[in-house]
């Protein structure tokens, strides 16, 4: 019986282990001069909601995503044309790799094997997460700031689609591609702007806030299984950031607004409404990322300045405004996403 008692004490223990609050890593470009390297990583405990560590003398680092499989964070630095790869033991930069052309965003698949990377050139980079070496440079669009470019990506959690929006402003698109071989299997034309996008933890749908120039601002709920998708109206510019909380529950949805400040809007996925807002005054988001408890980490800047800060939104309160970054600017998931580790 005591043997059996220790045994069920190890097994019962084990979740708490593996499910401790995760690390958010939380990117601050700098200022906007071409040789600027004031950029940094700011690494906050979502436990305790402190800054822990701050990895600086970056060039413009802006796309982010964490992959907890490989314990490591890639962060596209944008003023190098390279992906940093950040050690979340020492929370340093481990290893830098070289890309033949500007990463915008970088998502990562819930097994942690691929990294893949979205490039000013019209490209979607595919990387090996162990070895780092191309598996596939798949075209998508043409290069910026002249064609249609990549810009946010998603990978769906049972690993079988990426979602890349593409920016044909003001026509653009959502192209699907199919993980396993490595090509565009579909274009969604999603009308009006849109940059960031999010799946759902259950992989059947996945979320981009569109702003239209003939008058709109909706979230495009996009049905994985037919590529159709749903409205529903929103604040201005609902492109500057989205993240779903881990239980599928929520989504919150960030619009660029205008210079009186933003809000981020609250999508309730039962009942198909924006349940709620908060209001972000003088202020612009520049990306957003749930942690397992529920809060949601804001990045924002304030309009006109390269000053910015981050907050933490519990429901619909801005809880805490957690510290002062300089231009944060923070798109992708930047704090372990839902069902990381969990999907084959």
């Amino acid at each position: 019986m005591t043997r059996f008692r220790l045994i069920a004490s190890l097994v019962f223990a084990l979740p708490v282990a593996a499910f401790a609050a995760p690390n958010a890593y939380i990117t601050n470009y700098g200022d906007f001069t071409g040789t600027s390297t004031n950029g940094s990583v700011t690494v906050v405990d979502t436990a305790t909601r402190t800054v822990v560590a701050t990895i600086s003398s970056l060039a413009r680092p802006q796309g982010v995503a964490v992959n907890p499989n490989k314990a490591a964070v890639y962060v596209c630095e944008t003023g190098t044309n390279k992906l940093l790869v950040i050690d979340t033991g020492s929370n340093t930069v481990s290893q830098a790799i070289t890309l033949d052309a500007t990463p915008d965003r970088v998502a990562v698949s819930h097994n942690g094997a691929k990294i893949y990377v979205s490039k000013l050139s019209g490209f979607v980079e595919v990387l090996d997460s162990t070895s780092f070496a191309r598996i596939a440079n798949i075209s998508v669009g043409t290069a910026y700031p002249a064609g249609d470019w990549p810009s946010g990506l998603t990978v769906l959690p049972n690993n079988s689609k990426v979602y890349v929006t593409i920016a044909a402003d003001p026509n653009d698109t959502v192209k699907v591609i199919d993980a396993t071989s490595n090509t565009v299997t579909a274009t969604i034309a999603i009308g009006g702007y849109a940059r960031e996008i999010v799946a759902s933890p259950d992989s059947t749908k996945v979320y981009v806030g569109t702003h239209l120039l003939s008058g709109g601002d909706f979230l495009r709920v996009i049905d994985t299984s037919t590529n159709a998708f749903t409205s529903v109206a929103t604040h201005l510019d609902p492109y500057a950031g989205i993240t779903v909380l881990p239980d599928g529950s929520k989504v919150y949805v960030s619009t660029l607004g205008g210079t009186g400040g933003t809000t981020v809007d609250v999508y309730d996925v039962a009942s198909n409404t924006i349940s709620c807002n908060i209001g972000f005054p003088s202020l612009s988001v520049q990306g957003s990322s749930a942690a397992p408890d529920g809060r949601v980490y804001v990045a924002t800047t304030l309009f006109g300045s390269s000053a910015g800060r981050v907050d933490v939104v519990n429901g619909c309160t801005d809880e805490l405004e957690l510290f002062a970054g300089v231009n944060p600017q923070a798109f992708g998931n930047f704090i372990v996403p839902p069902c990381a580790g969990c999907c084959g």
